[in-house]
């Protein structure tokens, strides 16, 4: 496993995105796994970096994995993130009206 995420999901079935400023493209929080750290850690670690978040995930699970990247899936209340400079813009979506364009890697999972 190379990089993981995490697809956050609110009461409100909306999810967490954020627009990269390398590639232009909307994804969830994710990046590279550090040595000695699981897939699960570097998804919650890379979310607090990209975000600020410090709330509280509930049913935290693995979504899927495709080649090197685990997406993980959690639930939390809809925050305002406080982005790094990897970052453009962040937003919360319906499943049905995602921005575009989104990360191919998201668009498989999410179909």
């Amino acid at each position: 496993m190379k990089s993981a995420g995490v697809l956050l999901i609110s009461p409100r079935r909306r999810v967490l995105l954020c627009l990269r400023s390398d590639t232009h493209v909307w994804a969830t929080p994710a990046g590279h796994i550090e040595r000695g750290e699981e897939p699960w850690q570097a998804a919650v670690r890379e979310l607090h970096e990209e975000t600020g978040f410090t709330g509280e995930l509930s049913n935290f699970r693995p979504m899927r994995r495709i080649g090197k990247f685990a997406l993980f899936a959690a639930e939390t209340r809809e925050f305002k993130p406080v982005l790094d400079r990897e970052h453009l813009r962040a937003g919360w979506f319906r499943l049905d009206a995602l921005p575009s364009p989104l990360h191919r890697r998201l668009r498989q999972v999410l179909g």
